[in-house]
Parts: structure tokens; sequence; C-alpha cells
């Protein structure tokens, strides 16, 4: 963003600064006077620069806003066809669910089912979480697309699990919400005067405690956990093992994966993204929207939504709704082949411009050999080093490098 502060052309910022706080220390004698000298100076170049900031944000934000619709506008023209497909089925997924939520709720109800009142639920978490799925990779999102498809299967785990263990499951399910209250309502109390919150009251957390108390008698001390509701059904207590009764283990690499890449803030996260192109001559560290790595995400939502949907209507099916699972397989077979056609075509357009790109500099290097030649000479590129035998980091660049390096 452009900024305007009291410079001259010639100056620099870091310049200005360095003149004047020698000029502070010429003039202030006391010690506490320059401290505030120097302070009172960076807040006024603070207060300049915010002011120039502001003075440029509308036409800031309307260049880049305008850039970025070019850039949506492109990104749909080349996924036009694996997004529209996407974009379908997540509203036959919500119709689907709708409808049969209509057609069964009295029936469940003079049941009490629970298992049909979770299921609807989770139903309802997966269509939104695939709705703001298919807006991040509309925007360019892929990364960010694949950490809520985490979200997702860990619904389509929760869905089919309940759907196949029943009535006691899913009434520990929907009342696992007080013990999940309870952890939350600790977490704040032990730092709401650091937080803008409005504090628990003694009174309100007792209440809290009171109740969670009251299911770890009725359920034991296992439905403490964060999947203490199902610990009734499970040896270990983990979500892995839910992953395994609920038929969904094969996913496990790629829960995994979106975790360590797509989540949390480790070194895979950092260099190994969905969104740039692999084998590529060119990498760099994206940083905003990219037109790449969106069928890993949209492939692995898609079949997570069809898992929530089936374990919604195969809970009390009819000849209908089997053909509608049977409709919903012919979706995602089409959704599972237009993504990964789109990421070949990229791919083999990139390779072929890549190419023409290395011609043309072939070509430029043969009529200036020998000033390409001298200038090789001057040229050491960065480098990052790891020795493994001491695991070691290196980090150089021109004139850091031993001689036999």
């Amino acid at each position: 963003m452009p900024s305007d502060p009291p410079l001259d052309d010639e100056a620099s910022l870091q310049g200005l600064i360095e003149e004047r706080l020698e000029e502070l220390s010429e003039e202030i004698g006391d010690e506490d006077e320059l401290s505030e000298a120097v302070s009172e100076f960076f807040d006024d170049l603070a207060d300049a620069n915010y002011d120039g900031l502001m003075d440029h944000m509308d036409n800031t934000l309307e260049d880049r806003r305008e850039t970025i619709d070019g850039f949506r506008d492109r990104l749909y023209d080349t996924w036009k066809e694996p997004i529209d497909l996407f974009e379908a089925y997540t509203i036959f997924c919500q119709e689907l669910g709708q409808r049969y939520s209509h057609d069964r709720r009295e029936a469940a109800m003079a049941d009490e089912d629970l298992v049909q009142l979770a299921l609807v639920k989770l139903h309802g978490r997966a269509c939104l979480l695939s709705r703001e799925i298919l807006t991040l990779i509309k925007n360019g999102f892929a990364d960010a697309a694949h950490a809520r498809w985490r979200s997702i299967h860990e619904v389509a785990v929760v869905a089919e699990f309940i759907r196949q263990s029943g009535q006691e499951t899913a009434k520990r399910f929907l009342l696992h919400k007080t013990i999940d209250d309870y952890y939350h309502a600790s977490a704040i109390r032990d730092h709401q005067d650091d937080l803008d919150v409005e504090p628990i009251t003694d009174e309100e957390f007792e209440e809290i405690k009171s109740l969670r108390e009251k299911l770890l008698d009725q359920f034991g001390q296992s439905y403490d956990g964060t999947w203490g509701w199902a610990a009734h059904e499970l040896d270990s207590g983990r979500f892995r093992e839910l992953q395994e009764k609920a038929g969904l283990e094969h996913h496990r690499p790629y829960y995994v994966y979106a975790s360590k890449a797509n989540i949390h803030s480790g070194a895979m996260g950092t260099f190994d993204q969905l969104n740039t192109v692999r084998n590529s001559p060119v990498q760099g560290t994206v940083a905003g929207p990219s037109n790449y790595g969106f069928t890993l995400p949209a492939t692995h939502t898609a079949r997570a939504l069809s898992l929530c949907t089936m374990s919604l209507i195969m809970h009390r099916p009819n000849e209908e709704y089997i053909v509608q699972k049977l409709t919903s397989d012919k979706f995602l077979r089409d959704i599972e082949k237009a993504f990964p056609k789109v990421r070949t075509e990229i791919q083999e357009r990139d390779e072929e411009m890549w190419d023409e790109y290395l011609q043309e500099r072939l070509a430029e290097i043969e009529e200036n050999l020998d000033e390409f030649m001298d200038d090789l000479e001057d040229f050491t590129p960065p480098f990052v080093e790891i020795d493994t035998d001491d695991f070691d980091v290196h980090v150089g660049g021109k004139g850091s490098q031993d001689e036999d390096s």
C-alpha cells in the first residue's frame, strides 16, 4: 500500500530516522529526556505514515479489488466445468437433506429418534462447510479450502459413527456440549481479566460445573475427553479409532497432511503448499490467491459431503432415497474426473510456456554470450544447506561459500 511520509524524493525513511536520532543525541544530554524525545519522534513518524496510508486507502483498495475481480473471472473461466459441478452437487445435497428431514420429522419425533436429530444437525453443518470451501476455491485459496475439508471430514466421521452406533451414542453426543462448555468457560475465566469479554460469574460457572459433574456421574470419567461421547464404543478414546470404526481410516494420510500443511504452523505448512505447481522450475512463496491446487480439497469435500448426506438418508431409507444415492454417486464420479482434467491442462500449458521462455532466453544468451559469462562469474546465488551429519543449517549468498562448496 503506498504511503506519504514527510520525506524528500532523495531521502529514505531509514535515512531520516538515523539523521534525526543523531541530532537528538547531540541536542539532549539527559538520558530520560532523550528517551522521551525519541519516543515522541517515532510516534510522530507513525502518525504521518498512517495518515499517508489513509489518504491513499480508497485508491489502493479500488486497485486491489479490480485486480482480484479480474483474477476471479480468469480462474472461473479455467475451472468452470468442475466448479459448476461442485456447486451443483452442494445444492443437490442440501436440498436432499432438507427433503429427507421434512419427510421423516414426524416419525423421528414419535420414536424419539436421537440419531436422526444428530444426523440432521451434522448434515446441516456439512452443507455449510461445503459452501465455505466452494467460496475459498472460487477465490483461489486452495490450502484454506483443504483446511476446511479437515473439518467436514470430521463431521462425516462423526455422522457415520453415530449412524452405526445408535441411540445411546447419539444421546451422549448431543449432551456432550456441556463438557465442551465447561472447558471453554474455564479457559475464559483463566484469562478474562486480560480479554475484552464479558466475565463469567461464579454463579454461571458453578452451574456449568454442576451439569458436567452430573454427566460424569452418569457416563463415567471417560466421558470428559474430547471424544468422550464415544468412549463407551472405543478402546483408545482417540479420533483415529473413530475413523476406523466409521470405515474412513483410508482418509487419514490426507487428514494428517491437512493438519500439518494447511492448519498448523510447522515446516510442512511453510514449504509445502497446494497452491504452487509441483516440480516447477520456478518456486516461490505464494502470499495471495492462486489458480492452482483445487483438486484435492474439492474432490475430498465432495466425498465428505456425500458421506454425510448418505449417513442421513440411509438412516430411514426408502426406494426414492436409494435412487438419490445412486444419483449422488454419478455426481461424484464426474467431479472426481473434472478437477484432475483441468489440473492436467494447466500443467501442460505451463510446461509449454516455460519451454518457450527457455528457448527465448537461450537465444538471447547465445547472442550475448560474452556478457552473460562475465555476469555469471560475479554471481553466487543464495543457498540453504543442511548438514545431515549434525543437522546444522547454513544460509549464504555472494561471497559466503567456501572455495570447494
